[in-house]
């Protein structure tokens, strides 16, 4: 005949029910011919309650896991915030001024209608010398001559600094943005002089205008004022023609 298996302690407490007391549990494991104290009783409810609560940290983790790794899949809306001066640009040309202002305050932005006027002339200036930039370039001399830095700054009065240091580097010249800038403003406070040997003598192109003869602007001052309006900014540039316009008209009348 089979002896008849023993059973365990702590599977016997497992399986009755957690409402009764440890007593109650001493009691019964006597009936069926075990032997074990209240404390033990304590002591395998304890393991199995930690057993449980672990299985549950477990379970958690995972469900913590899958949400960060579907997070991570989804795609992140950007967050790159255009600046005043882009959101201008992106809009249509033809798009009135107090238009484009009243989208950039449903977009969250606070400009004026000058400040259009501003970013959208110098969009005009800086794309038509690129254009004919492209195409009128001179090829780069065969003889070996070499520009200097100035006069290959003085060259492109119609680009930016910026522009003008990319141009320079692509012809092998090193020079930085302040170093134009430095240019620029040499020429604006005392402009070129030429070998007298080397100029013609030529008499100044008039007009008679409003009773007064006014002499008529070169090629090289038009350099001039480019140069000017490309350092001061254009608005600037205007206020300060203005003002000197004034001047002039209030001598003549004195």
């Amino acid at each position: 005949m089979p002896a008849k298996k023993t059973a365990n302690k702590s599977e016997f407490i497992r399986n009755l029910a957690s409402s009764l007391s440890p007593a109650q549990i001493v009691a019964k494991g006597k009936e069926a011919g075990l032997t074990f104290s209240e404390t033990y009783v304590y002591n395998i409810r304890r393991a199995a309650r930690s057993k449980g609560g672990a299985k549950n940290k477990t379970a958690k983790g995972s469900t913590k896991k899958l949400a960060a790794a579907s997070q991570a899949t989804k795609p992140r809306a950007s967050t790159k915030k255009l600046s005043k001066s882009e959101f201008i640009r992106a809009q249509p040309a033809t798009l009135p001024a107090h238009d484009v202002v009243s989208k950039a305050k449903a977009a969250g932005l606070t400009l004026d209608a000058g400040l259009v006027y501003k970013v959208r002339a110098r969009a005009k200036v800086r794309r038509a010398p690129k254009a004919s930039a492209a195409v009128a370039r001179p090829a780069a001399p065969k003889t070996g001559a070499r520009t200097s830095k100035a006069d290959f700054v003085r060259s492109r009065p119609y680009l930016s600094p910026k522009e003008i240091v990319e141009d320079a580097k692509a012809a092998g010249i090193k020079f930085s943005v302040q170093y134009v800038y430095n240019v620029r403003r040499q020429a604006v406070a005392s402009p070129r002089k030429t070998h007298p040997a080397a100029r013609k003598p030529s008499q100044p192109v008039v007009a008679r205008t409003g009773g007064y003869t006014q002499p008529v602007a070169s090629a090289g001052s038009r350099q001039l004022l480019l140069a000017v309006a490309a350092e001061l900014g254009l608005g600037k540039a205007i206020e300060v023609l203005q003002a000197e316009r004034a001047h002039i008209h209030s001598l003549l009348r004195g």
